[in-house]
């Protein structure tokens, strides 16, 4: 969820005439898609891989390694914390998120979830 913000808070802001957002939906759409196909549930204890694969995307996209951390209470239980420098012209702004997610077990639901169904992702969660 936070790098989704932060997408949208890097991405340019052009007029709708001049420019197409499908560069920017496919974007979105692919780093969701590599997040809900990475198994960070309560279950399997790992977040490191969905963590390591949004630093990766964070350098790639320009972040400095020294502003991109990954660590955590435990090997497999990173996080990634990211610092996006500003100006100084404004307040600073802190974005929350977690990679962790509750196992939805195909006893509970009714449906299939596989990650794309019809061009849609499926989030996955479980009400207790």
């Amino acid at each position: 969820m936070s790098l989704f913000l932060l997408v949208l808070a890097a991405a340019p802001v052009l007029p709708p005439a001049t420019t197409s957002p499908e560069p920017e939906r496919q974007l979105v759409r692919a780093i969701y898609e590599e997040l809900v196909n990475t198994s960070t549930s309560y279950e399997t204890g790992k977040t490191t891989p969905a963590a390591e694969a949004m630093a990766k995307r964070l350098l790639d996209a320009g972040f400095s390694r020294e502003d991109v951390f990954l660590g955590g209470a435990a090997p497999h239980k990173a996080n990634v914390v990211v610092r996006y420098r500003g100006t100084g012209g404004a307040r600073p702004l802190l974005v929350l998120a977690h990679l962790d997610v509750v196992e939805a077990r195909k006893e509970d639901r009714s449906f299939d979830l596989r990650p794309a169904r019809e061009g849609r992702l499926l989030l996955r969660a479980r009400h207790r």
